[in-house]
């Protein structure tokens, strides 16, 4: 039986030819596309949710910068028209050889400065251009300088970027005219020092920066800007472009994009710009994203084991069914103990095998007996025959033998129906052994 078990075990084929595995593969399968599908699209859609997110919180922390900026202008050109206006000034400008004006003035210029905490100057100029009055030692002839002229002109303007005359560093310069009986007599300038930018956009941003309408980079939030590593922007997107805010995705030439987005003000014409990678906006989805992917393994994982049980569940008692008939056909009868209390399809099929094996068992038994009692009666036969052939035989001689002709014949025919018999008995002694031999199959 054990050689047969082996047989039955050989001829299953490789694992991958199992139902058990083509039905945990198929459950498994039904389990897992979904959760990649879910996976991938909620990725996608983090992603994209994500993307959106950061867009949004860059332009509104723009347009927040952009607006602390357009403050800064505000407050300083508000101080710039209030020197201009006031009288201490204008007496100043009128006469400034006068010493008491002078005194006057430039007590009014340090109240202003010290009261602002920027560590900017403001300083009057005179028609011709040349500086008449500071809270500094070196005072310079401004008179090429566009603020200068601008405001000569009757405008209050802001300058782009430019480097100090009297310091050498990088500053911004709000200008404004003084006016005396209608008359332009001179301007108020405030160089304002670029530090203050560096330190509002370090304080409100990650990576943003600001841009004069030249496009060089006034202050940067990362890093401090010099007179020798300006930065120029005339190339961007966003000062090419015509619109006064937008956003735009960057290849950053490192396998990485940027997100990039700007707001310009109208009152200076300066853009404020607010960037973030790729990498950093896929960080809490990517983060996410592992989450939903160590869960959906685990659910995997989980599934495996449910549906490899489920497989097995439902392939053991096929299994012990097809073991059994492959039994029958190396001719035992064995009957299948296991699952036959199981109240599913299965165990009525079990069952079912049970009542065949026995039903068959009973059949086999019953030829089996009739097969030796067919041989039993068919050595009687055998032996009753060559009996009465012997009888028949020792009659006949003594019937010749006495000269009795028709008794001789009838004996004759005796024999010969007694002949007859013998071959009928061989022929049923030829069926039991045939019989037999088929049974010798049903060993069990």
């Amino acid at each position: 039986m054990s050689n047969n078990k082996k047989g039955y075990e050989k001829s299953r084929g490789g694992v991958f030819n199992s139902i058990r595995t083509k039905l945990s593969v198929v459950m498994l399968a039904g389990a897992i596309i979904p959760l990649i599908v879910a996976v991938t699209v909620s990725y996608s859609h983090a992603t994209e949710k994500a993307t959106k997110d950061a867009v949004g919180a860059l332009e509104w922390q723009a347009r927040y910068i952009q607006s602390e900026f357009d403050a800064v202008v505000d407050e300083n050109l508000y101080t710039i028209k209030a020197v201009a206006s006031a009288p201490s000034t204008i007496r100043f400008m009128q006469d400034p050889d006068n010493q008491e004006y002078r005194d006057e003035a430039l007590t009014y210029l340090n109240a202003i400065d010290e009261g602002l905490y920027d560590e900017s100057v403001t300083v009057l100029t005179g028609p011709d251009g040349m500086q008449l009055l500071a809270d500094k030692d070196i005072l310079s002839d401004v008179a090429d300088r566009e603020y200068f002229v601008q405001a000569m002109n009757g405008k209050t303007y802001v300058s782009d970027v430019m480097i100090t005359k009297a310091t050498g560093e990088r500053n911004v310069t709000f200008s404004a005219p003084i006016y005396a009986d209608g008359k332009v007599i001179g301007i108020v300038q405030r160089n304002y020092n670029l530090q203050n930018f560096h330190d509002l956009l370090a304080q409100e941003a990650e990576d943003a920066f600001l841009v004069d309408r030249k496009g060089y980079v006034v202050a940067h939030s990362k890093y401090e800007i010099s007179p020798e590593n300006e930065d120029d922007r005339s190339s961007s997107k966003f000062m090419t472009s015509d619109l006064a805010e937008g956003n735009y995705t960057l290849d950053t030439g490192k396998g990485e994009k940027a997100i990039v987005c700007y707001v310009r003000s109208f009152k200076t014409g300066f853009t404020v710009v607010t960037t973030t990678d790729s990498k950093t906006v896929s960080a809490a989805t990517a983060e996410s994203s592992i989450i939903i992917i160590v869960i959906g393994i685990a659910m995997a994982v989980c599934t495996a084991l449910i549906a490899f049980s489920l497989a097995k569940s439902f392939t053991d008692p096929i299994i012990s069914i097809s073991r059994a008939f492959s039994e029958m056909a190396s001719g035992y009868l064995v009957k299948i103990e296991k699952y036959r209390d199981r109240k599913d399809e299965f165990g009525q099929m079990i069952r079912d095998s049970n009542a065949v094996l026995e039903r068959v068992g009973d059949i086999a038994g019953n030829i089996k007996a009739s097969a030796e009692k067919i041989e039993k009666n068919s050595d009687q036969l055998a032996e009753m025959a060559q009996q009465i052939a012997k009888t028949t035989g020792d009659i006949s001689e003594v019937s010749l033998t006495a000269g009795a002709t028709p008794t001789a014949d009838s004996m004759r025919e005796l024999s010969d129906a007694v002949s007859v018999l013998a071959d009928n008995a061989a022929g049923l002694r030829e069926i039991s052994e045939n019989l037999n031999n088929e049974m010798r199959f049903f060993k069990n």
